[in-house]
């Protein structure tokens, strides 16, 4: 893939300090290598090279950002400039760019960071408060959602790169199996949940037990991800989350009808299911790579978890109120046979 660059007189005249650097969106790419033709070769035809991607190491750039950038040479002349751009990975490649200023780059780079440790950090928290309230109540539900709030934020933190950049500099190949880990962990850590959160072993005993097979797999696949066979599991997993977003939507809906009350579970799994839909819808190209398909996932996982949330609640508040309801039932009848007790005496005296 070729770049034409082409400087303004006013860039030629007045010339960044920092330069300008090339800045590459190409989310899942592997291997990302940039040319440019060497000024100072001369007629030799040489050419500078710059290596990027998922699995170079982030120290070696020269930034260890999420962002894919280089800083390109002077810009003399108004003359165009020719940049050539190589893509490799595994997965369907995309595109996008434009040369920034460093100021600028600095400033997307700090809202992604921002709105990632966000995300992670809203995991964690509700994660430490369901953890709480699960003992304190007890509650095993909460407890299963405090463990599904963990795996989703280790699995959102991977995605985007955080590891990478923070621990994992020099070591690419331990952050993708990390990557891979989190997928295969938040996967069994899904199923389990929602065999705790719809009541499966009363409500529907035939897939709670199919549920607990594809929880023990999942378990038994992140070993193998993190032996560096994740490529041998990918595509199972990928279809198990098909399924079990086709499966949990209608059995939601199936609980509610049994029980209105069940109505926030049914919620939360429908947001999930859209924000699922985009994201693999994005992922395969079907649409366009934007700012809003890029946060899309992150503002999903937001409102699908203060769903759940409000769903736990909403069962405790239910059962609370039922707990109440009847013990103001027994309150009565008590107040019925003290009464009667009372009564009996009376009788006797007068007879």
């Amino acid at each position: 893939m070729c770049i034409r660059d082409r400087a303004s007189p006013e860039q030629v005249a007045r010339p960044l300090e920092e330069g300008w650097w090339l800045r590459l969106n190409a989310p899942y790419v592997d291997y990302l290598d940039v040319w440019w033709p060497d000024a100072e070769a001369g007629a030799s035809g040489g050419f500078t090279h710059r290596a990027l991607g998922g699995m170079r190491a982030g120290s070696k750039r020269e930034l260890p950002w999420s962002i894919p950038a280089t800083r390109l040479p002077d810009l003399r002349d108004t003359q165009p400039r020719w940049v050539w751009v190589r893509l490799a990975g595994d997965r369907s490649l995309s595109l996008a760019g434009g040369v920034s200023p460093l100021r600028e780059m600095a400033t997307v780079q700090q809202e992604l960071n921002f709105a990632d440790a966000g995300v992670v950090g809203m995991a964690l928290l509700m994660a430490v408060v369901s953890l709480m309230m699960g003992i304190a109540l007890p509650d095993r539900r909460f407890i299963a959602y405090a463990g599904y709030l963990v795996t989703l934020g280790l699995l959102f933190a991977s995605s985007e790169g955080m590891p990478a950049s923070l621990w994992l500099q020099d070591s690419p190949v331990a952050a993708v199996r990390l990557h891979n880990f989190s997928v295969c962990l938040h996967t069994a850590a899904a199923f389990g949940f929602a065999r705790v959160l719809l009541d499966m072993e009363r409500q529907f005993p035939r897939m709670n037990r199919v549920f607990q097979v594809v929880t023990l797999v999942c378990f038994a696949a992140c070993a193998l991800a993190i032996a560096g066979w994740y490529g041998r599991v990918a595509r199972p997993l990928n279809l198990l989350w098909v399924v079990f977003a086709a499966c949990i939507v209608p059995m939601c809906a199936l609980a509610m009808r049994r029980n209105i009350q069940a109505w926030p579970g049914l919620v939360g799994y429908a947001l999930y299911l859209m924000t699922g839909a985009v994201h693999f819808a994005k992922n395969l190209q079907w649409l366009p790579y934007t700012m809003v398909t890029q946060y899309s996932y992150a503002i999903g996982s937001i409102l699908h978890i203060m769903a759940f949330f409000f769903a736990l609640g909403w069962r405790v508040r239910h059962r609370e109120r039922r707990a109440l309801t009847l013990s103001l039932r027994h309150r009565a009848r008590l107040a019925q046979l003290s009464l009667i007790h009372i009564s009996e005496p009376t009788r006797q005296e007068a007879i």
